[in-house]
């Protein structure tokens, strides 16, 4: 009898070596515990911050997706259309309800290593995120939902808030 091996599980292992990737090294943050749902946001280990002056943001599937990134550990994420975008980041707050039917989202953000790892709820399911700051400000993450098991590895600008958002 043949094994199938889960594709899911492959990325896993997968992210999971990546993650542990080089611990000696000490630009690279101490491994954290990955918070149990519910429990208090933790603030970004020294050195592994995002920055939170301004927005993250990236144009796919015709849609710009936005991330704010708090001191307190959570992050805000919101979709719009090229033409709202500059707007709508405007709105991106730490007190922001999130509001799964206009998809927005205000979650804990986990920072373990040099990773960055949040998860969204959605009406069919659950986004991960997963990913890294890269120099230049920007953050590169795959996304994955695992409502219909799409994956996409994004990168994100940075836009500080004064600044227009680049298209």
């Amino acid at each position: 009898m043949r094994t199938a091996i889960h594709p899911l599980l492959v990325l896993g292992c997968l992210l999971t070596l990546a993650c542990n990737t080089n611990t000696t090294d000490p630009s690279v943050t101490p491994e954290v515990p990955a918070p149990e749902a519910g429990t208090a946001p933790q603030p970004a280990p020294d050195g592994a911050a995002p920055r939170y002056d301004g927005v993250y943001h990236v144009t796919y599937a015709g849609t710009v997706q936005l991330l704010r990134f708090f001191p307190a550990g959570t992050v805000v994420t919101a979709t719009d259309y090229p033409n709202g975008a500059d707007s709508l980041r405007k709105a991106l707050r730490v007190d922001l309800p999130a509001d799964l039917g206009k998809g927005i989202h205000n979650v804990p953000v986990t920072y373990r290593n040099d990773s960055i790892l949040f998860r969204t709820t959605i009406l069919r399911g659950y986004i991960e995120y997963g990913g890294t700051l890269l120099p230049g400000d920007s953050l590169r993450l795959l996304k994955h939902s695992l409502a219909t098991g799409k994956r996409a590895l994004l990168t994100y600008h940075f836009a500080a808030d004064d600044a227009p958002l680049a298209q």
